[in-house]
């Protein structure tokens, strides 16, 4: 009975998964964060250069750690085999993320990063990387392949490219000059405020909405069924949408206006003192600020209204 006894606790113990562990990385320095396979990184600004990854049964077999030059690099190891490159799945069970790599169950990982400065953030494959209270003289955001980057804090310049169904939301953080380029289903949120200049464009079914202070001077391009949404304040706003675009700029009160539309565009401009439009094959202009210095064209269904 004795024997018994300790034969199921041994069962019992080996059948209990381990406990979750943290695990150190020592790692040279680096201004540049590049994540990739689903994997969940928090990143944040401090004094040294740190990586450490959180795994809940204590398997770490399945990520690579590296600095190649300035970057920081963080990936699956079985993605490394090309031929498993386009074979990965993940989904969401009972709150956690499950990670599937050509058919097999893979470890989730939670990785916490810091460094005194950053340069850049890139994230693909399915990974989210979420950095709080950045403080950078230039930043770099790249999101691509349906992975997600949540960014706040300020930069005094910021280039925003998103694509393939990812996501930027980087509302929360103030950059006095911005640059965005989104395609490909991409979604961004961002924020400005500044002398700019604040340049968008969006492409193939991608959306974009920027909240605007001070009085820069935007440039926005859209086309094949983007939708931009920008609101707030401007100096001077240049807008080209073509194939069925939508820039909605009603909300970004701006001293004058440049629109063409065509191919069955739709466009919303303010403009309080001046407005330059153009709109052909279809596309529609809409002006609102009641400017007195006007210089409309028309032609092929295109057409023109102010309210």
């Amino acid at each position: 009975m004795k024997r018994t006894a300790i034969s199921v606790a041994a069962l019992t113990l080996a059948a209990m998964p381990a406990l979750a562990e943290t695990k150190s990385y020592d790692v040279s320095d680096f201004d540049a964060v590049d994540v990739s396979g689903a994997i969940v990184v928090e990143y944040t600004q401090g004094s040294s250069h740190s990586v450490t990854v959180d795994q809940k049964d204590g398997d770490f077999s399945d990520i690579l750690i590296e600095t190649k030059g300035d970057e920081l690099q963080i990936k699956r190891k079985s993605l490394e085999k090309a031929k498993w490159r386009k074979n990965m799945s993940i989904r969401y069970k009972n709150g956690e993320l499950v990670v599937k790599v050509n058919g097999d169950v893979k470890p989730s990982y939670k990785v916490t990063v810091t460094s005194p400065s950053i340069t850049e953030l890139d994230v693909s494959q399915s990974s989210m990387l979420t950095a709080e209270n950045i403080s950078a003289d230039e930043l770099e955001l790249d999101s691509s392949s349906s992975a997600s980057l949540t960014v706040s804090g300020n930069s005094k310049k910021t280039s925003i490219e998103a694509s393939s169904s990812s996501d930027v939301d980087a509302e929360d953080l103030i950059s006095d000059k911005l640059n965005i380029d989104a395609s490909s289903s991409a979604d961004v949120s961002a924020s400005a405020s500044g002398a700019g200049p604040v340049d968008v464009e969006a492409s193939s079914s991608s959306d974009v909405e920027v909240s605007i202070s001070g009085l820069p001077n935007v440039e926005i391009d859209a086309s094949s069924s983007a939708d931009i949404s920008v609101e707030g304040t401007c100096n001077m706003i240049d807008i080209e949408a073509s194939s069925s675009a939508d820039v909605d700029a009603d909300d970004l009160i701006c001293m004058s206006a440049k629109v063409a539309a065509s191919s069955s565009a739709d466009v919303g401009v303010h403009a309080s003192k001046s407005i330059t439009a153009s709109a052909n094959s279809g596309g529609d202009v809409i002006v609102h600020g009641d400017p007195a210095e006007r210089d409309v064209s028309k032609s092929s269904g295109g057409d023109v209204d102010f309210n």
